[in-house]
């Protein structure tokens, strides 16, 4: 709930960015304009309107300590700069940043003038109560924002998000701060409530401070520089707000903010029962101690800075050498694309040791004549840490040459060291100065191959030498097959422990879009990868039918993955009393171990099945918007040890007795659900069966039951009443990182068509998918270019206000999808036009016989025989 009330702020803030940004000006130019203006009688100033107590001198010791923790402090809010000068802006969001912590300053102390305390000590206090007011929440909605923020998207919609992820956290953080330093205000120390006063007052003022002036400004920031750009913000790694804070961390801050809020009544109860005479005494002593001022206050400040004490002017040459070196030193990271209308080469390492380097290649759109208005963006084809190197189109041939090509023309490779030596120069210096060959060499002897990442550090290089190796095995038929097999310009540290093993390069799918989707009132580009011709444009026609329609609508019926282990008891008896405990008070408590698992996954219910002495345990959860395989397991593995301490005699079997079921076609999927369960309806006019996928309701309606009904039943299919699911399904999974494997499951598919009673050339169709296992982060969703599928249909990541949302919209644009698949599949094949549409448009033009294959420097075929295609 307080997500989604940060949410909304955000969005308040940004659509008025100016009326949030001259409100806190205003407000702290009205605050120092009573403090420098206002009644002197207001507050109590050290020499000028008050008489404080004379200190003493300062001894060497306290100098010196003093002025080394003011320039730490200083270099704590440097390195802050520099932070966020790494996020693309040296200058700009450095300047927000610093105003934000001036305007809150300002504005506290001119609040504790007005409060009437005494000021003496503050300044040396000032650099202390810089570190309450740091930059790194600035920091981390900057970051957040930026790393969200892509030329199509919604800027607002980025910093609100932030805002809800940072809000309700930093909220209770300012408050339990607030209340921790408003302890040393009921010390009765003069000095220390003073100090603390402002504190507590600074950490308020900075809260409202950042929470109105810092979201404005960032969204006019990224705003300007995006309209200013031919391409978006630099590239920034996004930060990892996905999470909630950590409940327990959140129970422990409400338990200290309670304990305090006790103290403070406990305090004031106290302070009641002093005597009047005290009172009376305390304010005479006041009354002695008031001056009348001779300056005012704005000249006795002026004229004060002139007193520069040494701690002082130790502190002033620190601060001083942080700015020069910020402005005139640190590098400036650049913004923008670098022009494309030349091309950069950049200069080859000829050692041994650089083969295999990555390289960033950009491919620029030809040269634009000077009358254009802007410079199309460079299409950037790679990404690396090296110098880039600019192809223009006319450049890009059948050929094309790796740096590893060119190093090999431009020298031969050095013979490698015999093995000896490389086991020397390993022991002594590491993988660095080894050469691939040589790495080679010491494998499996000296290095695992399944280590190579963690060992070389080098995760492409890691690849590369991989395949040299997999390429010598002689289980290999053809070695050469290897260069047809892509492996660089590829980000592996996504994919290295979580999504593959043993990687010896990708494979380059096909991408097909279409759309848009027109459901439940929004519209969605469908990303499919795909190598089946026909696949795309056939949907694409079905996804006009429906939103020529007035689009299709889908409901969630159902959220929660599975994960059923099996057990096994002595007896069909003990089986028995462990299904009676779960359904009296045991569910309980394996749902309260199940559930502090993960901030996320929350268990449901427990489906037992007895079968002799064996029992299987259906584990039911929802996952937020992970598919939730890992969540069950670690959950569904807590919940078996709260029952073994229940039962010390059942013995955990498998923590998957396939009851879940997983990955196979299972009725129970098909009748309890697995993952999201959703259904689709649409309803199609006469005449758009007529223009669009030219056939009638009736004869849908006809096929529809001789087809998904009869034929699947005749078939003893299970949960394939539909025509072509699986098609839908896996090209979508593929696209956007989901399980391929589990395609199996989540093609459980009922196409079902009806004649609208009150209008019989209408079609009513409806499709109802009770498994289909999605999620939007975790996984092959995290790899670059399926996270950008995601992007597109603007479901990458976890919902920021509702856990769930993303994945539960995912399921419900697949179930859209074989809708439309439907319609259009179901139609050719009434209409009898499905092989003349694969004729036309699915058959190979490319000569592949072995005269062609042999000029290509391909070779002849496996056996030896001209491969023929037909053609229409």
């Amino acid at each position: 709930m307080l997500s989604s009330v940060f949410y909304k702020y955000g969005l308040f803030c940004t659509k008025h960015a100016w009326e949030a940004i001259v409100l806190i000006v205003t407000l702290t130019l009205s605050v120092t304009s009573l403090t420098f203006f206002g009644d002197s009688t207001v507050s109590r100033i050290c020499d000028w309107n008050f008489r404080c107590p004379e200190q003493e001198a300062m001894h060497s010791s306290e100098i010196i300590i003093l002025s080394i923790g003011r320039c730490l402090a200083a270099a704590y809010i440097y390195l802050q700069f520099r932070k966020l000068s790494t996020l693309g802006s040296k200058y700009v969001l450095g300047l927000a940043g610093f105003l934000s912590i001036f305007f809150s300053v300002v504005c506290s102390a001119g609040l504790v003038h007005l409060l009437g305390y005494e000021l003496q000590g503050l300044g040396d206090s000032l650099p202390f109560f810089l570190l309450l007011l740091d930059l790194s929440k600035v920091t981390a909605l900057a970051q957040y924002a930026i790393g969200v923020t892509t030329q199509e998207s919604n800027v607002k919609e980025s910093v609100a998000r932030g805002m809800a992820i940072l809000g309700p956290n930093l909220t209770l953080d300012t408050a339990v701060e607030v209340l921790v330093m408003g302890i040393g205000c009921l010390s009765g120390i003069p000095m220390l409530e003073v100090n603390c006063c402002f504190g507590c007052i600074s950490l308020a003022v900075n809260y409202v401070v950042f929470m109105t002036f810092f979201p404005g400004s960032l969204y006019l920031i990224l705003e300007i520089t995006r309209s200013g750009q031919t391409s978006p913000w630099p590239s920034v790694k996004k930060m990892d707000f996905d999470s909630p804070p950590n409940p327990v961390a959140q129970r422990v801050k409400l338990i200290m903010s309670g304990g305090l809020v006790l103290v403070y009544v406990y305090s004031h109860l106290a302070n009641q029962l002093v005597t009047t005479s005290s009172f009376e005494k305390d304010l005479l002593d006041i009354e002695q101690r008031t001056l009348t001022p001779t300056l005012p206050l704005w000249k006795f400040y002026l004229q004060s800075f002139g007193n520069v004490t040494t701690q002082q002017l130790i502190s002033y040459i620190c601060v001083l050498f942080l700015s020069v070196k910020y402005v005139f030193w640190d590098a400036v990271v650049e913004v923008g694309p670098k022009s494309p209308s030349h091309v950069k080469h950049s200069p080859v390492d000829e050692s041994p040791s650089r083969i295999g380097t990555v390289k960033t290649v950009t491919i620029a759109d030809p040269p634009v004549q000077e009358s254009s208005q802007r410079t199309p963006r460079p299409r950037r084809f790679t990404v690396g840490e090296d110098d880039e190197e600019m192809i223009l189109p006319c450049m890009l041939d059948c050929s094309v040459q790796t740096d590893d090509e060119v190093l090999r023309k431009k020298s031969p490779p050095a013979s490698p060291r015999p093995s000896e030596a490389s086991v020397i120069a390993l022991k002594n210096n590491g993988l660095s100065e080894l050469t691939d060959e040589e790495v080679v060499a010491l494998v499996p002897k000296y290095l695992l191959d399944r280590k190579l990442e963690e060992e070389l550090g080098d995760k492409t290089r890691a690849v590369k030498i991989r395949r040299m190796l997999t390429a010598k095995s002689p289980a290999v038929a053809r070695p050469e097959a290897f260069d047809d097999i892509p492996f660089e310009n590829y980000d592996y540290a996504r994919v290295h422990g979580q999504c593959c093993e043993m990687v010896n390069g990708y494979i380059p799918l096909p991408l097909g879009i279409a759309g848009p989707l027109s459901l439940n009132g929004k519209e969605y580009q469908i990303p499919l990868a795909t190598t089946e011709g026909v696949l795309v444009a056939s949907i694409n026609r079905g996804l006009s039918a429906i939103r020529q329609s007035g689009g299709a609508k889908a409901f969630l019926r159902g959220d929660g993955m599975t994960r059923a282990p099996v057990v096994s008891m002595p007896d069909g008896e003990g089986v028995d009393q462990i299904i009676r405990w779960i359904e009296a008070d045991g569910f309980r408590e394996i749902k309260q171990a199940f559930d502090s698992t993960s901030r996320f996954a929350r268990l449901d219910s427990i489906k037992t099945v007895q079968e002799g002495r064996n029992l299987h345990l259906r584990f039911k959860a929802r996952t937020g918007d992970a598919m939730g395989m890992n969540m069950l397991c670690k959950g569904t593995e807590r919940g078996l040890q709260v029952l073994q301490q229940h039962f010390p005699e059942m013995q955990v079997i498998a923590l998957s007795g396939n009851y879940c079921t997983d990955k196979k076609a299972a009725a129970i999927n098909w009748i309890e659900g697995r993952g999201k369960s959703v259904v689709c309806v649409a309803h199609i006019p006469e005449a758009v069966l007529t223009k669009v996928l030219k056939t009638t309701a009736k004869k849908l309606v006809q096929l529809n039951v001789k087809k998904n009904f009869n034929g699947s039943s005749m078939a003893g299919t299970i949960g394939g009443n539909n025509a072509q699911a699986a098609n839908i399904v896996t090209a979508m999974y593929l696209a956007t990182g989901q399980d391929a494997a589990q395609s199996i499951v989540s093609s459980n598919c009922f196409t079902n068509m009806e004649i609208v009673e009150d209008k019989p050339g209408d079609l009513y169709v409806s499709v109802t998918m009770p498994s289909i296992e999605v999620g939007t982060v975790g996984g092959g969703t995290n790899l670059p270019a399926q996270a950008a599928c995601l992007e597109i249909l603007g479901l990458r990541g976890a919902h920021p206000t509702t856990p769930g949302k993303n994945a539960q919209t995912l399921a419900q644009v697949v179930a859209a999808t074989v809708l439309a698949g439907e319609l259009s599949l179901m139609s050719s094949l009434v209409e009898g036009t499905l092989v003349k549409s694969h004729m036309t448009h699915n058959r190979s033009k490319i000569d592949i016989s072995r005269e062609s294959l042999a000029s290509r420097g391909q070779g002849d075929s496996p056996s030896g025989q001209l491969l023929e295609v037909p053609r229409s």
